[in-house]
């Protein structure tokens, strides 16, 4: 099974990128055998949101997200 979790912040370091961390370390003491894979936003470096960054994040992301049964976003409130 594949699972992505994606870190929604824009910010370096963030803390929405600290918890997707633990996250993905916790699920791996679940069970080692599951595909994870972690997707930063911030290494997006997306300026600003408008159509056209929204169009590149889409194809940043379905070129990682190819076959994922699980999807988890960790967003700041």
């Amino acid at each position: 099974m594949k699972i992505s979790i994606i870190s929604t912040s824009q910010r370096e370091n963030s803390q929405t990128s600290r918890i997707a961390k633990i996250i993905e370390n916790f699920i791996v003491e679940i069970d080692s055998d599951l595909i994870i894979s972690r997707i930063d936003m911030f290494d997006l470096r997306i300026p600003l949101w408008t159509w056209a960054t929204e169009a590149a994040a889409i194809g940043f992301l379905s070129k990682k997200l190819n076959i994922v049964l699980i999807l988890l976003f960790v967003s700041s409130s």
